[in-house]
Parts: C-alpha cells; structure tokens; sequence
C-alpha cells in the first residue's frame, strides 16, 4: 500500500509543483523559488515512503561554488540531495541522460547543455 501511495504522491506532486514553477518561472529571477519547490517536492515523496534523511556536516558547506556529487547507488539520491543541501545547485548529466523520457529539466524551464 505505501509503494501505491508514494507512486501516486510521486506522480502528483511532480505535476503539481511542476506547474507551479512553471507559472512562477518569468517572475523568479533568482530561482530561489524553484529550489524550495524542489526541496519539497523531494521532502513529501521521502515522507509519504517513509524515508528518513540523515546529513552530516551540511553546516560546514561554503556559499562559495563547489562540486557536489553522488554515486547514484539508488533513485533516492536526488531526493537526498534536495534534502540534505540549503543551498541552490544545478545538475550536470550526462547527453544520454538528459534527452531521456525521465528527463524533467526541460519542465522545469531549465537549459539543457551539451557537453563533450
């Protein structure tokens, strides 16, 4: 039953909050907005699963720009992300990532660049 309803709360949210920043975008110029909306988007879906998030020494990370990756061990770690970190980033994937069926950037007004 929880799987049923984190998909259905995946699904909904995603469309939800997508149209919300979707609306919102000509207005938001430091997408400070945005980085909330994904922050909870991210935080419902842990929820409604029944994830809990544990970070560790997020206090120590500077404004200053910095890298942050992950391993991508499960489909959770951009949601772990979006709840670990207080500060806005951007992803960087990969070509065949980013024109994918999942690829989400696009819906978000964000640009999708091509590297190598």
């Amino acid at each position: 039953m929880r799987r049923i309803l984190a998909l259905l709360n995946l699904v909904f949210s995603t469309i939800f909050l997508s149209f919300i920043a979707i609306i919102i975008a000509p207005f938001n110029c430091s997408e400070k907005i945005n980085n909330a909306l994904a922050r909870l988007w991210a935080r419902l879906h842990l929820f409604v699963s029944g994830i809990k998030v544990i970070s560790e020494g997020s206090e120590n990370i500077e404004v200053t720009p910095c890298v942050f990756m992950c391993n991508h061990e499960s489909v959770l770690d951009i949601f772990a992300l979006y709840c670990s970190l207080d500060v806005p980033f951007k992803w960087i994937a990969k070509k065949r990532t980013i024109f994918s069926t999942f690829s989400w950037m696009g819906i978000k007004g964000r640009r999708a660049y091509r590297y190598g």
